[in-house]
């Protein structure tokens, strides 16, 4: 019986699927031209039941799959409205902070990650960050300063004495003492 039903139901409806495809993100006007008069010479066609697709930034954005080890990339570009913590106080951010949690990074790896923090003169820290990989010690040196002289902001740039690179870093909150 029930079966009988759902054929009666299937001569009486039909499901209808129909695309806009691109090989832009956006259609040409010209494109559109061209499937406007398609749509209006089909009769099960109609705009309104066409679901626009973001294609921007924010549409496409998706949290990738953690991989153990590999730094996390994500598409697009960096959302340059995240705030860094206003005026960074760098005298009490100095002394030792214990890496608890991470995103994994090619900078460092292992455990037991550890950075001191010192404070040099002319407005920056000295930092020397350890870790622990089959049981032996890495040390790397580094100087870190704000990332523009005009911004007192959590805002910082790492420069590593070895090798040169450049890492900028925001710090977004932080609690001075944890007692």
């Amino acid at each position: 019986m029930v079966l009988n039903i759902v054929k009666l139901l299937k001569k009486l409806f039909f499901t209808v699927w129909s695309w806009k495809l691109g090989r832009e993100k956006q259609l040409t006007n010209a494109a559109v031209t061209a499937i406007n008069r398609v749509i209006a010479n089909v009769p099960v066609l109609d705009d309104r039941y066409y679901e626009t697709r973001d294609h921007s930034n924010q549409g496409c954005f998706y949290y990738p799959e953690p991989e153990a080890g590999k730094p996390v990339v994500f598409p697009g570009q960096c959302d340059p409205g995240i705030q860094a913590a206003a005026n960074f106080n760098m005298t009490a951010f100095q002394g030792i902070w214990h890496e608890i949690e991470t995103y994994p990074k090619e900078q460092q790896s292992g455990q037991c990650i550890n950075h001191r923090y010192t404070l040099g003169t002319a407005n920056y820290l000295n930092l020397v960050s350890s870790n622990v990989i089959d049981e032996i010690l890495g040390v790397t040196n580094s100087r870190v300063t704000f990332a523009s002289a005009q911004d007192s902001s959590g805002r910082l740039v790492i420069n590593l004495t070895s090798g040169g690179t450049s890492e900028f870093k925001y710090v977004i909150t932080t609690l001075f003492r944890s007692r």
